[in-house]
């Protein structure tokens, strides 16, 4: 076999495995509606069929924006380590850092979107993904079916707390809400530029998404969208539009379910009483007093709730010993002490100022600018949902996360030389 056929056996067999790679990655994006187990086996093979395509030297040719992502995000993962290392239980810390594996989506989706066309797939995959689980909630809401679990579904004043396939009913809201308002965002921003069955694709997953957070009766979620749904009228620069839109769906919500509507009030009036176990401010104030204690390292991961039950009376229930500080911010600091919370943020800050030099940036094609802007939106939604639970240490709402961060910096790959901003 001469040289040149050699390199092209070569070239056909890469492409075969970058293909298959992104077989494989569009399956993690449209199971994480679905199944935590098959979305992160569909991204470990994604994964493997990348680096057998000699996918290592591609992630050498990041722009710069990337690179400072994953330093960012190395860093606090690095933070962590530590942090596991020096408590009473370094190896069943580090076992549990087995979820930051996750930040892989990262390089991974962004090195699969430079090629033309991926990102539009992509995008249309998570779409018809939160179409179908939308479907499904709106007829949860009424039936009650709950498959796959061995437990009903959670009530709130005799009307379910729809869950989807979901484990929690947070964790479905926390994950529609982040979706849909991504969604609703490259919508609204590439409405002129998409073809007529993407316009009808976007308009459903986004209408029936929107129609299944106003039954879906958890208050974070629900808030988070009002927030999220804010951000795109600010980007749009009608921000009454948006203001309307909130006020229109919490007084659906206020007909359709009056009942619990009224049980949010009780509940917020619980969350503030101090001597309340249950109650955010409960948890915040003993939170603190653990981050108080241990405000360089932390508890290490995995042993919140062990060092929170120290915390509370001998004979507290069990159900007051909380697994997390019900806060992305304090369950941070907690685990990892003031320094992880600081390269936490700083993970956040520069993956916000990169998406917004995207926008910005008018070397970047309008698409893929417009994709970057959708990202913020859903990033925001995301924090609107971390000020009250710990959304980041739920894996199927975090993976949601990082596919949006990766479409939204993609849009540096696109730069025709690959020029980048210092």
């Amino acid at each position: 076999m001469t040289d040149s056929a050699k390199q092209s056996n070569s070239t056909g067999s890469r492409t075969r495995r970058w293909t298959i790679a992104t077989a494989f990655f569009a399956v993690f994006v449209f199971a994480s509606a679905f199944s935590i187990a098959a979305a992160q086996i569909a991204l470990g093979l994604s994964l493997l069929m990348f680096l057998a395509s000699s996918g290592w030297r591609v992630w050498l040719t990041f722009p710069l924006p990337v690179k400072r992502v994953l330093t960012a995000a190395g860093l606090y993962i690095g933070w962590l380590g530590i942090s596991s290392l020096v408590n009473d239980r370094p190896l069943e810390s580090l076992d549990t850092m087995r979820e930051e594996w996750l930040f892989l989506i990262i390089p991974l989706g962004v090195a699969l979107m430079t090629r033309p066309g991926r990102r539009e797939f992509f995008s249309n995959v998570l779409a018809a993904a939160i179409l179908l689980l939308s479907i499904f909630a709106v007829a949860q809401h009424f039936t009650g079916a709950y498959w796959f679990s061995d437990h009903g579904l959670h009530t709130a004043r005799g009307s379910y707390r729809l869950a989807g396939f979901f484990s929690h009913p947070l964790t479905f809201g926390n994950y529609l809400a982040a979706a849909t308002l991504f969604l609703a965002g490259l919508m609204v921003h590439l409405w002129r530029e998409l073809p007529p069955r993407r316009h009808l694709l976007y308009l459903a997953a986004v209408a029936v998404g929107l129609a299944a957070m106003v039954l879906c009766n958890s208050r974070g979620p629900m808030a988070a969208v009002v927030v999220g749904l804010v951000a795109l009228g600010l980007t749009l620069r009608r921000a009454w539009y948006a203001v309307a839109g909130a006020l229109i769906i919490l007084l659906l919500f206020a007909v359709i379910s009056p009942n619990v509507a009224g049980r949010f009030g009780e509940l917020l009036r619980k969350d503030l009483r101090t001597d309340n176990p249950a109650g955010r401010v409960f948890i915040w104030s003993t939170s603190l007093d653990l981050i108080g204690d241990n405000p360089v390292f932390g508890v290490g991961p995995g042993n919140f709730s062990e060092e929170y039950a120290l915390r509370l009376p001998t004979d507290a229930p069990p159900r007051d010993r909380m697994g997390h500080a019900h806060s992305d911010f304090l369950n941070i600091a907690a685990v990892a002490g003031l320094p992880g919370l600081l390269l936490y943020l700083v993970v956040w800050v520069v993956v916000l100022r990169s998406l917004w030099r995207a926008w910005c940036n008018k070397d970047i094609p309008l698409a893929a600018r417009r994709l970057s802007l959708a990202a913020i939106i859903g990033s925001v939604t995301f924090l609107a949902s971390s000020l009250t639970e710990a959304v980041f240490a739920d894996e199927e709402v975090r993976e949601l996360l990082m596919f949006i961060w990766a479409a939204g910096l993609s849009a540096w790959a696109t730069l025709p030389d690959r020029r980048t901003e210092s």
